[in-house]
């Protein structure tokens, strides 16, 4: 089945790119949209032909076979047998390609790994960009589920000291807790928890931005290092409008510009009851 598939903008600028030639390029492209989710496709230049190119006539199974060969000499595709069958697999694919509801047909080479992008005989740094690129697919998972915190830690780190910052972190700014999570154990933030505690007690009662509302996310805190920005330390005045309640919109703006609100006079209300000198006279 066809699917949609994703061109970097650097997949033009990529060594191995240039050098192919154009109608190699396209097809390479063209391949993508009949892979599986794993990049793979039947090694059949016939089926391939009547895939991207069944209008072109001058566009043969031999030629589409010669343009394959060519992405396989630059290391851009592998060919491979699995139960007597040939299939070419594209082997940087998990690197650039992040299908949504993925689906699999065809099946993966013996030396398949967990990432499609360690299959092969060429290093990671010759593949089709230099650049990597995260998976930047939103994670709606919240703190709604109460396991999260059995998970095992993502490489790098671990989590030892974690839920000691979400116990005094604002509760309603603790939203993706998985990401929370990995940015914390990517930055090792066990070895400093005491400071990052310190800091965000502090800036609690300290900082004029949390004050006023202007909270990161736990996530964005821990992977921007929060902690290591200045304090910009609140007015009493600006303490105490805190202990009153939220700053509304309309406060920010009276507080930013003093005069945009002035209060208007007093409109004088006329009765419309008429007086003794409005009747007519008599007669």
């Amino acid at each position: 089945m066809a699917r949609t598939r994703s061109i970097k903008p650097d997949f033009w600028q990529s060594p191995q790119i240039t050098m192919l030639s154009e109608a190699t390029a396209l097809t390479f492209i063209g391949m993508w949209n009949y892979c599986d989710c794993h990049g793979i496709h039947t090694a059949d230049p016939l089926r391939l032909k009547l895939e991207i190119a069944a209008g072109r006539p001058e566009v043969t199974p031999e030629v589409v076979a010669d343009r394959v060969r060519e992405l396989i000499d630059q290391g851009l595709v592998r060919e491979y047998v699995e139960n007597g069958e040939p299939y070419w697999i594209v082997t940087g694919w998990a690197k650039h390609q992040y299908p949504w509801k993925p689906h699999y047909r065809y099946p993966v080479p013996a030396d398949f790994g967990e990432a499609p992008a360690t299959v092969g005989h060429h290093p990671a740094d010759v593949r089709r960009t230099s650049t990597s690129n995260k998976n930047k697919r939103s994670n709606k998972d919240t703190n709604k589920d109460t396991n999260k915190d059995k998970r095992a830690p993502p490489a790098g780190g671990t989590l030892g000291r974690f839920k000691d910052v979400t116990d005094v972190y604002p509760k309603h700014r603790k939203k993706n807790l998985t990401k929370a999570r990995e940015y914390w154990a990517r930055h090792h933030c066990d070895a400093i928890a005491d400071t990052i505690v310190a800091d965000v007690i502090e800036r609690q009662a300290k900082d004029v931005d949390w004050l006023r509302g202007a909270i990161p996310h736990l996530a964005t805190y821990i992977n921007q290092r929060r902690w290591n920005d200045p304090i910009e330390e609140a007015t009493d005045e600006e303490r105490q409008g805190h202990r009153r309640g939220p700053e509304s919109t309309q406060d920010r703006i009276k507080r930013a510009n003093p005069g945009a609100f002035k209060p208007k006079p007093a409109a004088t209300v006329t009765s419309l009851k008429p007086s003794a000198d409005d009747w007519p006279e008599e007669a």
